[in-house]
């Protein structure tokens, strides 16, 4: 069952915004963005509002799988470990992933309400 886009809307809009005003580089942008919000909304399931499409799902736990794919010892969190290994290209091409994301979850807000309207 794919995921509440309300809530999925409310964490992804967080995560852009810490984002785009956190303090350092864009790799701990990310990983503090992510952490601290996104990851919420993963995996995509059911919720009290409307809900996501299958390829928007599919884009969410295509992006949990890239931000966790590698576990270090010593480093707190998955998270971390794996865009800390990131080239700058690939964290820039997650940055703009995740803003994508946010931007598919408003085109599907806006049509469903459309739709209702």
């Amino acid at each position: 069952m794919p995921g509440d886009l309300y809530f999925t809307n409310e964490k992804y809009m967080l995560a852009v915004k810490a984002m785009a005003l956190g303090g350092g580089a864009l790799r701990d942008r990310l990983s503090d963005a992510y952490q601290s919000q996104a990851v919420r909304a993963h995996p995509p399931t059911g919720g009290g509002g409307p809900e996501m499409s299958d390829v928007l799902a599919t884009r969410i736990r295509s992006l949990h799988e890239r931000l966790t794919a590698r576990a270090e010892p010593g480093i707190q969190g998955s998270v971390k470990a794996t865009i800390g290994y990131m080239s700058e290209a690939e964290v820039l091409a997650a940055a703009e992933e995740l803003v994508a994301i946010q931007d598919a979850v408003l085109y599907e807000l806006r049509s469903h309400d459309r739709a209702e309207g």
